[in-house]
């Protein structure tokens, strides 16, 4: 999650360059788009190969992961944004 976050963060940074807004509006929802597909294969393939030993607390460990990640995520970007004057 930390790889994908510093990743997303790199293409807000390369996003908050461009003179278009709406490229740096594309760029977080792109992100918190892909973290939310990546999750949800991670939980699916999770489910396929735990089968007998399935635990709830870990899909909702993921989960919670998930949003402080896209909390932080937000955050910096819209710090981002106010530094480069969008």
């Amino acid at each position: 999650m930390f790889v994908l976050s510093a990743t997303v963060y790199y293409l807000h940074k390369k996003a908050a360059k461009n003179k278009n807004p709406h490229a740096f509006v594309r760029s977080v929802m792109a992100g918190t788009f892909i973290k939310l597909v990546v999750i949800a294969i991670a939980v699916v393939v999770y489910l396929k190969l735990a089968e007998q030993n399935k635990s709830v607390y870990a899909i909702v460990a993921g989960i919670g992961l998930y949003f402080i990640y896209t909390i932080i995520e937000v955050k910096s970007a819209s710090r981002l944004n106010k530094q480069n004057g969008n």
